[in-house]
């Protein structure tokens, strides 16, 4: 059974990589070992929304920690075997629910009381900061997202006021949630 130690290890990892790839949930909790490319630093997300296959770069910061959890920490979930990336602690893929769940854990224990944080939250704050923060180009973040359409990646990006609150407020609570985990608050 993994300690709550490398079970907070392993959400850091979990919620980080969420928030630098803007995955779906869905396609979040499919992930295989396979489907990470170390070497060349990507990740390939299979059968994503409209059953379409997309490549996506990770940063060095994120290839290394997954790296990490990979090698160190993932043993200590594996009960049978399993191709899935990340496992729970009875070392079975996540159930969408579960990793909900765990979501709102860290929320709530971030003081986000007043609000439901979901893994949404995560891909809308990706899209955010690619736009504000790295000053990417619509079409890239189309791209990165698996979006069809351009119309619905500018839904994410919309430069209104009350979408610069909003925006604000979801990279507050995502850092808020990550700083969580770096105080050893493990569920």
């Amino acid at each position: 059974m993994p300690t709550q130690t490398e079970i907070g290890a392993r959400d850091k990892v979990m919620l980080t990589l969420l928030l630098h790839t803007g995955l779906r949930l869905q396609e979040f909790i499919q992930l295989q070992l396979k489907d990470v490319d170390l070497t060349a630093r990507q990740l390939t997300v299979r059968q994503g929304k409209g059953a379409k296959d997309r490549t996506l770069p990770l940063s060095q910061a994120i290839a290394t920690q997954v790296q990490n959890y990979i090698k160190q920490l993932r043993p200590a979930f594996l009960k049978v075997p399993s191709e899935a990336l990340f496992l729970s602690k009875k070392g079975r893929p996540f159930h969408p629910t579960a990793f909900r769940e765990k979501i709102y854990f860290y929320a709530k224990k971030a003081g986000l009381h007043d609000r439901r944080v979901y893994p949404h939250t995560f891909r809308s704050t990706f899209a955010t900061l690619l736009v504000r923060q790295a000053g990417a180009d619509l079409t890239v973040i189309k791209e990165l997202m698996g979006h069809t359409n351009i119309q619905t990646t500018a839904r994410y990006v919309r430069v209104v006021e009350a979408e610069k609150r909003k925006a604000v407020e979801e990279v507050i609570t995502s850092s808020i949630i990550l700083s969580v985990l770096d105080r050893g608050i493990y569920k």
